[in-house]
């Protein structure tokens, strides 16, 4: 009866967030969505009582304002008709947000000609990419982005040490599909 089942919806604070269900058409097919909390055991019916679908294929329910009180809340759609049941899979509403440093490029002194390693760290979002721009500023200069390689793209940046350098400034801009 399923065709295409939920799938985990991200989310960033604030926003909406849809859950989607497709379904095979059939005669008398009702549906009704359920949620549960961490905290609870049991699920709690969203509806009062199950939906007809009529002649749809997809039903979806839209979560309005999503907020963190519902990060990681599971969900789910039992689809009825007069033979029985089917239930979908859970699936959970995870709530997106910025980028959370947790460890800033510190100052360093290094021998001229050595490397010089500039680390940030991030608070762990598996499942957002993070695009990392590191910048340099010259003393009462400007801040620059740091020309683009591979290597820049990463959350450590290193650099051959020159005299010229030195006093140099860097910092690390950390953006994420937000």
């Amino acid at each position: 009866m399923i065709v295409r089942n939920l799938q985990n919806v991200y989310a960033p604070e604030n926003n909406s967030a849809e859950l989607l269900l497709e379904i095979e058409a059939g005669v008398g097919i009702t549906y009704q969505w359920q949620y549960k909390d961490a905290r609870n055991l049991e699920w709690t019916n969203i509806n009062e009582s199950p939906v007809p679908m009529e002649d749809a294929t997809i039903t979806v329910y839209e979560i309005e304002n999503v907020t963190s009180d519902l990060n990681g809340r599971l969900y789910r759609c039992i689809l009825s008709n007069p033979v029985g049941s089917v239930i979908s899979n859970e699936v959970s509403v995870n709530i997106i947000t910025a980028p959370v440093i947790l460890q800033q490029p510190t100052s360093i002194s290094v021998v001229e000609g050595t490397i010089a390693h500039f680390l940030v760290e991030i608070a762990n979002q598996p499942t957002l990419t993070h695009t990392y721009q590191w910048q340099v500023k010259a003393p009462n200069g400007e801040w620059n982005d740091v020309v683009i390689t591979d290597e820049d793209l990463h959350e450590e940046y290193s650099i051959r040490a020159d005299l010229a350098l030195s006093g140099y400034q860097y910092r690390c801009i950390v953006t994420n599909e937000l």
